[in-house]
């Protein structure tokens, strides 16, 4: 028989998405994390795992709209704007939460220079609900692969661009090969010494766009060697909307699943999947008449509960 569990009655809602903040590249930003802070708190989830939320204002923005989510936290420091993008927003304490930069950061020039720039890298703490039994929390967003001109929607030239310019402007940006593959690599090796350095006494969330489809390679290998499981398992729907959302032509959304909410069971609770689902996926307007989703991705949203071992009763079934 598997071991005695005794179920957390309060259910706990965990929300993770990519606000597509993007200073120059993306529009509307202002009036989008306005509308995004009000969305949130209809969703009413218990902790807030956002993306691409790079300049200090719009972090403290989100701090006003989301008052009752009264701990939060980024990478970010008044002496340094941008620190991955990544901010944390929780009904619950948050002990010790840290920004790690990632050792890898991919070349300056080229698609990556705003990855470069914003430091990407993961943050941590530990969460402590007040019903159930604390449990780790990593956020984070890794590079992307930025073959968008191989693998892009065919435009006019059947190349994967809609003019001649924007085929001429990913040729140049990937003249001299393409390092993103080894980056992603490097920096999923980075993340899995992160996870597994944590130790397996607490269950872990680990939440974010992590730039790889269900099918990648590397994502397999990191749910192998870290013991994660996708709470949306199985799903091939997109994560992404489709086609132009950026104001440079070269920046395309690709329409691939690549938001993840992963979970791993501690040495003495075990997480249990009520829910999971897409959240912010549809159109609201956003400036000058403009319908849009609030971002190029949709929200991932899951329901967990934790389940405790009962005293007395043998180690966890893995």
């Amino acid at each position: 028989m598997g071991p005695d569990f005794g179920i957390i009655t309060v259910p706990m809602r965990l929300l993770t998405y990519n606000c597509c903040a993007l200073p120059v590249l993306s529009g509307d930003i202002k009036t989008r994390l306005e509308l995004l802070g009000s969305k949130i708190v209809e969703l009413d989830p218990d902790v807030v795992v956002l993306q691409e939320v790079f300049l200090p204002r719009h972090f403290k923005l989100l701090q006003a709209a989301l008052r009752d989510w009264r701990h939060s936290f980024s990478g970010i420091r008044p002496w340094r704007s941008f620190a991955g993008g990544l901010a944390v927003f929780s009904r619950f304490p948050l002990d010790e939460p840290r920004f790690d930069r990632f050792q890898h950061q991919g070349p300056l020039l080229r698609y990556s220079a705003l990855a470069r720039i914003s430091r990407k890298g993961m943050v941590s703490a530990v969460v402590r609900p007040p019903s159930a039994p604390p449990f780790r929390l990593v956020a984070t967003h890794p590079v992307a692969d930025y073959r968008i001109w191989r693998s892009g929607e065919a435009g006019p030239d059947a190349k994967g661009s809609r003019s001649t310019a924007e085929y001429i402007w990913k040729r140049l940006a990937l003249a001299r090969g393409d390092p993103y593959p080894e980056i992603q690599a490097r920096q999923l090796a980075e993340l899995t010494r992160q996870v597994l350095a944590s130790g397996l006494d607490l269950p872990l969330v680990l939440a974010g766009d992590l730039n790889l489809v269900p099918s990648s390679r590397l994502l397999r290998e990191f749910l192998g060697s870290t013991g994660l499981r996708d709470c949306m398992e199985g799903s091939l729907e997109p994560s992404m909307v489709s086609g132009k959302y950026y104001r440079l032509p070269c920046h395309a959304a690709p329409g691939k699943r690549i938001d993840y909410i992963l979970v791993r069971d501690g040495s003495t609770e075990r997480f249990t999947l009520l829910t999971a689902r897409y959240v912010l996926d549809q159109p609201a307007r956003i400036g000058g008449g403009r319908y849009a989703t609030l971002s190029d991705h949709f929200g991932v949203c899951v329901e967990l509960v934790l389940s405790s071992r009962s005293r007395g009763a043998g180690s966890p079934t893995r």
